[in-house]
């Protein structure tokens, strides 16, 4: 859950921010005896809506230039947080659903995962996944971001 909601935000903070409030929905949810028959995938949907919630609120509040300088001693370093804000930046740009299969993608899931978790027909998933997967090249291609 951690993995998959901080693949799309950057502030390690509302990430867990965001699990925690998930767990205590979840704890509510079953304490008033409304069954949840799949568990994780509840949780994971659950992430995903949420972050999507948390990067929209944001969006709406604030602007680029409120990103902090950070500095670092380590070149590589340097170089891993540009490319991680460069991805987040162009997931940032997809469609929620495509945010969202995308990240679930990256995250080793099934084809028949991501269609339960997305809500995507599983015969579409394939063809979902690879314009999406096509869409997101394109983006980081004119972002001058170097694939290779």
């Amino acid at each position: 859950m951690f993995s998959i909601s901080r693949k799309m935000i950057a502030d390690e903070d509302a990430v867990q921010d965001i699990i925690q409030e998930i767990f205590v929905s979840y704890f509510q949810k079953t304490k008033k005896q409304n069954m949840v028959t799949n568990p994780q995938a509840w949780l994971l949907r659950a992430t995903i809506n949420k972050s999507i919630d948390f990067l929209e609120r944001k969006k709406k509040h604030s602007d680029l230039s409120s990103i902090k300088n950070m500095q670092y001693e380590d070149k590589n370093i340097i170089e891993e947080n540009q490319k991680q804000m460069m991805l987040r930046k162009a997931l940032n740009m997809l469609s929620p659903n495509e945010m969202k299969i995308a990240i679930l993608y990256s995250e080793s899931f099934s084809y028949k995962e991501i269609s339960e978790l997305s809500g995507i027909n599983f015969n579409n998933i394939g063809k979902t996944l690879s314009r999406t997967l096509q869409k997101l090249k394109t983006i980081l291609k004119d972002m001058n971001y170097d694939l290779y």
